[in-house]
């Protein structure tokens, strides 16, 4: 991650992991994923199918980038394929459900949203029929 100074310079920033899968800032935090996968298999066409980053996020304060603290541990149950929004003290995740049959393992995109509120400790589905 690298910040673009005043000067037109970039800056690479410090962060707490070296292996950052992904990232969503706000306005006090940097939020990110860890490149850690779990391989389940392979899909028919031959692609691997796997979850990344054993759906963990992390979040650092921007302005300290310290005391990284881990606000969601999935284990395994959410994949983020076209990432997570952030609001509030909300994740919000397009749920895909893992599949398995014959011997394929898959991902396929159930027409729900989930909301993980990491401060509550809650999970609220919407279900987009």
């Amino acid at each position: 991650i690298c910040r673009l100074k005043e000067n037109g310079e970039l800056e690479r920033i410090s962060m707490p992991a070296d292996n950052i899968y992904g990232f969503t800032l706000t306005d006090k935090y940097i939020y990110y994923t860890v490149f850690d996968p779990v391989i389940y298999g392979y899909a028919r066409e031959g692609v691997v199918c796997s979850n990344e980053t054993k759906s963990r996020m992390w979040r650092v304060p921007r302005e300290t980038l310290e005391n990284s603290e881990l606000i969601l541990d999935g284990k395994c149950e959410f994949l983020f394929p076209s990432g997570p929004i952030i609001y509030g003290d909300c994740i919000y995740i397009d749920y895909c459900k893992l599949m398995k049959m014959e011997g394929s393992s898959w991902y396929r995109r159930m027409g729900s949203v989930v909301a993980i509120n990491f401060v509550e400790n809650t999970i609220k589905w919407f279900n987009l029929d």
